[in-house]
């Protein structure tokens, strides 16, 4: 059957589909000469081209004033295409399908399988070894993974799926160089190892030297863009401009392949970056796009990886709702920023993270366009959360559908706008953690109230009951600012998101109030909750005798109570005013209990004699059985009158302190006074406990 194009044997065509678009592509693979290009150029051997969008085997556009570059595919890169004996199919680029770590300080020995997904972020507190992580993949290229512990050998290992394309290039080179017999497969793993005695070696699976020596071949990396990897460290610093001429050889790959092996290098260094790298690049990058194509040139390769206009539509995505202006005959050397009233100003006048953002943007986008790997540690440092936001879509459009970007991160910006399958919480003793399907992150954000940003950075969680517990807990520990804090809106409610939590193995502490009554819990609760001795954190404060002497010692309270005596006098007396509601609420609970009676609320005036009245209320208890409830809770008040603190909520009547013996005008506000003195208050020491359990 004869190709109705070009009038080529099918035969010798292997499918392909094309990344740019549905259509299918062509790849041929028989014999070295090929059928004439467009305008009477000839094709190479091995080329890859789109008849539905003109892309290449990167997956850039080639279409230019309506006519298809050809170019040359990797597996040319040394000459004449090598013998096949079967069609080629194109497949996505080499891609990182595994890492493994095995004794590098400060990174639990573990191996984590990633996502098929082209973005992946690893997120977790500070030291959980996100950059070590990164550190450890990248530093295959460098020969210089992360140090060891102290006497044992750091093993990096990254598992890797090899395109055919990247398979016939290393092919070529084990043979150009001498190596023979040994297979190249579609899964490697590269090996990199690194102790104090024997310093830095590679190793493969299979051990072909090939897969051991590549990435020390700056002209083998050039030509195999996919098997090069960029990397952009978090210490990034602005340098001043280093040059001010337009040079358009840095849009070769040859500046660009310079570049990435810079960024490299600074894996333990600071990341260098010319506050004029971008402007730079951007107009070599217009004024290419101007230049006038000739007759003969059409089978060369393009003079950039991309194209000014797909460039631009990145950029002013990042802005918005500013825009980059190309060079004009007004402009000749400048470029400039036009802002929503029409107004214009220079490059140099945006902030320092927008320039940042830019450079990161434009270096991701010319190594994005033939490099399948992009490794950045937080991207978002410096910048504003509405800007971390379009930093990810920018390296969305920059790496390409079929690249594949790692970064660690600790934006909640950033994190909340991945796909949930592929975030990966790291913890100081335990293996990362992927979070899971959106439906999972869904249900575990109703259940929980946490975030992804919480889920994945905070180093433990906290679950307790009211908004007053936040802030006085972060006052009487310091370590909590370490942590995030969830409402649960009622003591079951805190049990039912304690539950939610240990589904997911993550570091979850719950609090609630022992009320009238202590909860009952499981043994795999009780670990995880704390359940105060007091009947709210209120009471912890109100009971506690270091609290009130807090409250002389620092001149809160008003005359007629300035020590701690009197200040105890008056809180038995508003304890005992509470005596007919605690018995009412402890009735009410009993017989919620045998009868379901929910009402009437144990608040207000005569609430025991609103209780007796029920029983003309069609509700199935007795006037006995109501009245049996009565004198059980009568008899729990004096068991506890002595410390009344235990069963009387301490908001109930801290307004009341409050106002009579302090200066404070709010309860709260009070509380948080004391609790800025850092108290070692009794009832709280178990919370302390549950606390330093998780974060020493």
């Amino acid at each position: 059957m004869q190709h109705k194009e070009f009038g080529l044997d099918s035969a010798s065509i292997g499918p392909l589909d094309c990344h740019g678009c549905a259509v299918a592509a062509q790849h041929y693979t028989g014999g070295t000469s090929l059928p004439p290009g467009p305008r009477g150029s000839v094709g190479y051997a091995g080329v890859r081209f789109c008849t539905g969008c003109g892309a290449d085997r990167s997956g850039m556009p080639l279409r230019r004033r309506g006519h298809v570059r050809w170019n040359r595919c990797a597996s040319a890169i040394y000459g004449q295409y090598p013998e096949v004996s079967h069609p080629i199919y194109y497949s996505c680029p080499m891609r990182i399908r595994a890492i493994s770590v095995e004794n590098i300080g400060g990174l639990v020995d573990q191996r984590i399988e990633l996502p098929t997904e082209p973005l992946i972020a690893f997120a977790g507190p500070n030291g959980s070894g996100k950059t070590k992580l990164l550190a450890a993949m990248i530093g295959h290229w460098v020969n210089n993974i992360p140090a060891p512990r102290e006497g044992e050998t750091a093993t990096s290992t990254i598992e890797v799926r090899l395109n055919e394309s990247d398979r016939l290039a290393l092919t070529r080179f084990q043979t150009e160089m001498g190596w023979s017999g040994y297979e190249i497969p579609e899964n490697v793993s590269l090996i990199a190892h690194r102790s104090a005695l024997a310093g830095s070696r590679r190793d493969s699976v299979p051990p072909a030297p090939s897969l051991q020596t590549f990435y020390d071949h700056s002209a083998f990396l050039q030509l195999s863009p996919g098997l090069n990897p960029m990397y952009l460290p978090a210490e990034r610093r602005l340098l001043p401009a280093s040059q001010a001429v337009i040079d358009l050889t840095q849009l070769a790959d040859v500046a660009n392949l310079a570049q990435i092996q810079s960024s490299r290098a600074s894996i333990q260094n600071y990341g260098r970056l010319d506050d004029q790298e971008f402007e730079q690049f951007a107009k070599a990058l217009c004024i290419a796009s101007s230049l006038p194509d000739e007759a003969e040139s059409e089978s060369r390769n393009p003079i950039s990886r991309i194209q000014w206009e797909e460039f631009v539509d990145t950029v002013n995505g990042l802005l918005h709702p500013k825009k980059l202006l190309p060079l004009t005959r007004s402009f000749p050397d400048q470029l400039r920023i036009q802002l929503p009233n029409g107004d214009t100003h220079t490059v140099p006048d945006l902030s320092s993270g927008e320039r940042q953002a830019l450079v990161i943007i434009s270096r991701v986008m010319r190594a994005g366009a033939g490099h399948s790997v992009v490794l950045i540690d937080e991207p978002d440092a410096y910048l504003h959360p509405n800007l971390s936001q379009r930093l990810v879509e920018a390296l969305r459009k920059g790496t390409g559908e079929h690249g594949q970007l790692i970064l660690s991160t600790h934006s909640p910006a950033i994190l909340d706008r991945i796909s949930p399958s592929a975030i990966f919480r790291l913890d100081y003793e335990r293996s990362a953690r992927q979070l899971g399907s959106q439906s999972d992150l869904i249900d575990m954000y109703k259940n929980t109230g946490f975030r992804a940003s919480a889920l994945t950075q905070s180093e433990v969680l906290i679950v307790s009951e009211g908004d007053l517990d936040e802030v006085v807990l972060k006052a009487l520990f310091p370590k909590l600012a370490r942590a995030s804090f969830s409402k649960g809106d009622g003591r079951a409610n805190v049990v039912h998101r304690v539950k939610s939590l240990l589904e997911w193995d993550l570091p979850i502490i719950g609090m609630v109030d022992r009320d009238v009554n202590p909860p009952e819990l499981d043994s795999t609760l009780e670990q995880h909750i704390v359940v105060l001795p007091t009947a709210d954190i209120e009471g912890a404060f109100l009971s506690d005798r270091l609290a009130l002497g807090i409250m002389v010692d620092q001149g809160f309270v008003k005359p007629p109570y300035s020590d701690v005596e009197a200040l105890r006098m008056k809180l038995d007396e508003l304890y005992a005013a509470q005596r007919e509601n605690v018995i009412a609420e402890i009735a009410q609970a009993e017989l919620r209990k045998t009868h379901g009676i929910k009402w009437p609320n144990s608040k207000g005036s005569d609430p025991i004699g609103r209780l007796r009245g029920i029983v003309d209320q069609k509700f199935n208890a007795t006037e006995a059985e109501i009245e049996d409830a009565i004198v059980a809770a009568t008899t729990v008040w004096e068991l506890n009158k002595l410390e009344p603190w235990k069963i009387v909520r301490g908001k109930y009547i801290l307004g009341s302190f409050a106002s009579e013996c302090t200066h404070w005008k709010s309860g709260s506000a009070l509380l948080e006074g004391i609790a800025k003195q850092g108290p070692a208050l009794s009832a709280l020491a178990q919370v302390g406990k549950a606390v330093d359990r998780i974060l020493d």
